[in-house]
Parts: structure tokens; sequence; C-alpha cells
């Protein structure tokens, strides 16, 4: 484990926010009398807002524009995101070990401040990221590398130097494109990706207790 620094994706990595987005997806396709299907959740998860809203509309042949959309997704996803999502488990103390031995880290995700900044002050981690990339900063989402890129060059680190911890098939794909390495979070959702994930990734773990117990006691 001994990388110059450390990049998390937020949603389903760092936030326990998956349950959250089901929900949400669940009750917005509801509403329309469309049906919810992992494959529709699995091809939103890698996608920043705009897009996913682009791709609703086509898919399902809906008369609405995307910021409307977009617009119903993050007033759903506000309050959940300021008083209710918690984080995966060691995700802190993983946290807390890097920030202790001035290893840097940054976020790389395609969420929205709005969402994301209430989250990680409540659960009280905002202060151990060196550096955030989000949305607003790359024009693609994680079916490119962009973010990752980005958030290295923040960093000041070239990719080979960091690992990424990523939950998505597509954002593992692009980060090893660009030639992270690339630890898989992987969770009880959307079980036939996960043969694709353990394959492309470095490693895999249901949460960070492992990374976190090998590199405190690395850098005991």
């Amino acid at each position: 484990m001994s990388y110059k620094a450390y990049i998390f994706d937020l949603d389903g990595t760092i936030l326990d926010s998956m349950d959250v987005w089901k929900n949400i997806d669940i009750e917005f396709l509801g509403k329309r009398n469309l049906p919810y299907t992992e494959e529709y959740a699995k091809a939103l998860s890698s996608m920043k807002l705009n897009i996913a809203a682009e791709y609703t509309i086509k898919l399902y042949g809906l008369k609405e524009e995307p910021q409307d959309i977009i617009n119903e997704w993050l007033n759903m996803a506000k309050e959940a995101f300021a008083y209710k999502v918690g984080l995966k488990p060691y995700a802190k103390e993983l946290l807390e070990v890097l920030h202790k031995n001035k290893i840097p880290a940054a976020v790389a995700t395609t969420s929205q401040k709005e969402l994301y900044l209430p989250a990680l002050k409540r659960n009280g981690i905002l202060h151990f990221f060196d550096a955030i990339a989000d949305s607003d900063m790359v024009s693609r989402g994680k079916d490119s590398p962009d973010i990752f890129l980005h958030a290295a060059k923040l960093l000041n680190q070239k990719p080979c130097d960091c690992i990424v911890f990523e939950d998505t098939a597509a954002g593992i794909r692009s980060a090893k494109s660009a030639g992270f390495t690339v630890a898989a979070v992987i969770d009880g959702e959307f079980e036939a990706k996960h043969a694709e994930i353990r394959e492309m990734a470095d490693f895999t773990a249901c949460d960070f207790e492992k990374f976190y117990r090998e590199l405190e006691k690395a850098t005991v």
C-alpha cells in the first residue's frame, strides 16, 4: 500500500449512499409509471447528472427538459445527503491514517457540491482531503479518465503513483486505462458486475478495513 497519493470516489465508495440513489430512481420512475431496472441504475452510476438526464429522456421517450429532471433528482437527494448518508466502514479510519502520515488524498466524484459537501462535513472527513475534483471541473463522466487525471494533477502526482478507490465498472476501466492502480469497493448491488470488476481491479473489498489495517501497520 505504498502509494504517494490516494484518490476516492464518493457515492457508493466513501459515502454509503447507493440506497439513496436507488430509492430516488424507483420514486422518479414510479411517478411516470416506468419500471426500475438494475441495468438503468448501473448505466447512470458513472454519468454526470446532465448526461444521466439526457440518457433518461432518450431511453424512456420523456417530454421533459434535462434541467427539470436534474432539479427533481437534487431536491430528492438533498435531505438524505445533508442528514442521513453515512460512511462505508473504516473509511474515516483510513483517511485519518493518511492525514496523520501526510499522504495526500483527493476526491474524484461526478456528484454535485450541494450534495457531497454537507455529507463530508457532517461525517467529519472534509478536512482530510487535499483536493476535490468534481463534475464541474471536467466535461466527461467516468467513462473517461478525465476526473481521475484532474484529481492527480491537483495533488501534483503521476497516475502511476496513485491508487484510486472506485465502485463502478466504468470508473475502474477508465482509471486503469490511464495508469492508476485501482481498488474496487464492491457492494450488494449489481451482482452481475462483480465478476467484471474483480477481473479489472487490482484489489477488491466490501469496505476499507483491510486497506486501513495494512496502511496502519506499514506506518507505525
